[in-house]
């Protein structure tokens, strides 16, 4: 009997964890009452805040984290930063401002989801003109929401203590200890902050079976060996080691997202990857498991040998389903195969974890098998599915796995940071790989499509039935390509529109026709076509040509497509506008990825575009009546260097038609910080642009 979706909502929230305040019962002694922190440099005072000094303990092997921080307040933007504390504390920069783990009910939560947090006290003082003095914390609670990995809801609760008699100027202190689980969030330990801090200090313990005295459990990126000292024991048959870091001056951070914090700004990696003896240990020969011993990373490379094929309802509907799709003996490497088997199912219902558990597809008396016949597609067995279609027809394939390019890449010594990293499917070819993006919530990408955040990065490939194939020297090695990158002659968008202004109805019909190539297709065809959109990408890149101001009816639909690269599709639009006597008002006319209103504080640390592209926007005005133009020198403006372009410029064509025609491009990848002043150029004149009115006089 199914159980009806409001009662399944009374049993969840009966079962919500209680917030825990028994440590406000718990007495803090401080160690010191005469306080004092060293000058702050001049180039840290237009800062909001200061964080004076920073003190972390991150002990592994006693599973819990201390933390004492001093920050002085400079501003009142700066006491509304810090008016208040939250626990658990975020120490991953890029969870901060970082929509990839902001989507959806998750675009809210503050805290991280911790398994097991529990705070053992927590206490905070002042220190105003050199005078101490302890406070008392109001304390509120508020309940957050996660999603577990089989889609079922989880609550859990911030603690918030709040600064209630704070000024500008003050220092304010904080201290606190948490017990927790051996695991912390994403395991990154970020050492900046998005304030500058001057002093900081970080220990970081961890225990293991004596076999790991050989392994680095704690992983270092981007810190140099004079900012660190490590310590190495046996006790006990057991393996400590001990890292005290420690740091003076760093500067703030600013734009996560795009800058790259995995790959440029100092963290520690501190999880410890499957502690298990058997990972370690066994070999290829007497357990068929291959281990690296440079990354943390297992796999099984005989999967046809040790998948036996089993005769029952699930596999029969696998058998069922690729029977649909015949195999050309030319087809020597099984490309054109599995190009029908993804098409048709990017074609099929996609059914999310969390609607298996809350939907009226949650009916988990069909397997995923059975789904598969009534053309659906289950999140929870997503990599399951394409995994067992091939191993049901024999195919030698790859596990291609990257790191999401706005996070990071993979270091080539050690596996770095697992929780940013994407599989895919590769299948080889002569001298290539076919790579195929399964439909991670719900998005379908054609053969050979990635996201910009899988293109041009290090791409770790796992070998998977390899007893379909003949054994080749090095086949079964883990190895590493880099993916292909689109640039800016690829990544285009074109908008060619006419928009007849009618000057006695103020009435204006538009006609567009809309080109997307490369990645504007990729992120923005979704978005047409009313299907799963990318939400882990910024919200300014989704919008559409007839998305314009005073629009009061509009129609679109898709006159072309194309599968193969730049994966080009079309779209026909038309739209109606209302209009204004004396001039036509281009404000959020265009669709510019880059805003000025997002670049409010100076770059601190090179910028890495999302990708290059070139953006071009052709309008042809046809007035009913003679006017003239009186302001068409406003329209002409250029920019030409190494980093950007943009050439704009109104022609006038006879008959009371006038082509506005705008290009801009971003060229390259990265921006050195110390080329900002390029990127503000470029923000000023595209935002001057995207303000413009076109003004004229009737004849």
């Amino acid at each position: 009997m199914r159980i009806p979706l409001f009662v399944l909502i009374i049993l969840t929230f009966c079962s919500l964890k209680s917030q825990d305040l028994n440590f406000t019962s718990e007495r803090y002694n401080w160690p010191d009452q005469n306080k004092k922190f060293e000058n702050i440099p001049d180039s840290f005072l237009r800062a909001d805040a200061v964080i004076l000094k920073d003190e972390i303990t991150l002990n592994f092997k006693g599973n819990n984290i201390n933390r004492r921080t001093s920050i002085k307040i400079l501003n009142l933007a700066g006491l509304n930063k810090f008016k208040k504390v939250i626990l658990p504390q975020k120490f991953d920069l890029t969870h901060i401002d970082n929509n990839y783990w902001k989507q959806g009910r998750y675009s809210d939560i503050q805290v991280p989801y911790i398994r097991e947090y529990k705070i053992n006290y927590f206490a905070a003082r002042i220190i105003r003109k050199n005078i101490i003095t302890e406070i008392p914390i109001p304390i509120d609670t508020k309940k957050v929401f996660w999603n577990s990995d089989n889609g079922e809801h989880l609550y859990d609760y911030e603690y918030i203590f709040n600064f209630l008699d704070l000024d500008v100027g003050d220092i304010i202190e904080y201290v606190y200890s948490a017990a927790i689980n051996g695991q912390y969030d994403s395991n990154q330990f970020y050492i900046n902050d998005i304030i500058p801090k001057l002093r900081t200090t970080l220990y970081v313990s961890s225990i293991a079976p004596e076999e790991f005295k050989e392994i680095d459990l704690i992983k270092i990126h981007n810190i140099d060996s004079l900012s660190y000292t490590k310590k190495s024991y046996v006790t006990s048959l057991k393996n400590i080691q001990e890292y005290n870091f420690e740091f003076k001056n760093l500067k703030p951070v600013n734009y996560t997202q795009n800058c790259l914090a995995g790959k440029t700004l100092p963290h520690i990696t501190a999880s410890i990857y499957g502690l298990k003896k058997i990972f370690f240990n066994e070999t290829v020969d007497n357990s068929n498991y291959l281990f690296a011993s440079k990354f943390s990373w297992y796999f099984i490379p005989d999967s046809l040998i040790n998948k036996p094929k089993i005769y029952y309802k699930y596999n029969a509907n696998i058998r069922k389903f690729v029977t649909k799709f015949p195999i050309n003996k030319a087809d020597t490497f099984y490309i054109d195969f599995f190009n029908n088997v993804f098409d048709s199912l990017n074609s099929y219902k996609y059914i999310s974890t969390e609607g298996m558990h809350y939907s009226k597809d949650a009916q988990y008396s069909l397997n995923s098998g059975e789904r598969l016949m009534k053309k659906q597609l289950l999140e929870e067995f997503l990599t399951e599915t394409y995994s067992n279609i091939l191993f049901e027809k024999n195919i030698f394939y790859y596990i291609a796995n990257v790191q999401d390019r706005r996070l990071g890449f993979h270091d080539l010594q050690t596996r770095a940071h697992e929780k940013y990293e994407i599989n895919f499917i590769a299948l080889p070819t002569k001298k290539s790989y076919k790579f195929y993006m399964p439909r991670y919530n719900g998005i379908s990408f054609y053969p050979d499509e990635l996201p910009f955040y899988c293109e041009g990065t290090y791409c770790a490939l796992f070998p998977k039935n390899t007893k379909a194939t003949k054994q080749i020297p090095g086949l079964q090695e883990l190895k590493f390509i880099k993916t292909p990158i689109s640039n800016y002659n690829e990544n285009v968008r074109t908008e060619n529109a006419v928009f007849k202004i009618n000057l006695d109805s103020l009435i204006i019909y538009g006609v567009t026709k809309e080109n997307l190539n490369g990645q504007f297709s990729t992120i923005l065809r979704h978005y047409y076509n009313k299907t799963f959109i990318d939400s882990t990408i910024q919200k300014d890149y989704f919008k559409k040509c007839t998305e314009k101001p005073n629009v009061f009816s509009e129609n679109i639909s898709k006159s072309s497509e194309s599968k193969i690269f730049p994966f080009k599709t079309s779209y026909n639009c038309s739209l109606k506008i209302k209009a204004t006597k004396d001039s036509l008002n281009l404000t959020n006319w265009f669709s510019f990825i880059l805003k000025k209103e997002n670049f409010s504080k100076s770059l601190t640390n090179n910028y890495y575009f999302d990708f290059t592209y070139t953006d071009t926007y052709n309008f042809m005005f046809e007035f009913n009546r003679p006017i003239s133009i009186i302001n068409i020198e406003d329209f002409e403006n250029q920019l030409t260097n190494d980093f950007f372009e943009i050439n704009s410029k109104i022609i006038p064509q006879g008959n009371n038609k006038y082509l506005l025609s705008l290009t801009t491009k971003a060229k390259q990848y990265i921006l050195p910080k110390e080329q900002a002043n390029l990127l503000k150029e470029y923000l000023e004149k595209l935002n001057k642009l995207n303000l413009l009115k076109l003004k004229y006089n009737l004849l």
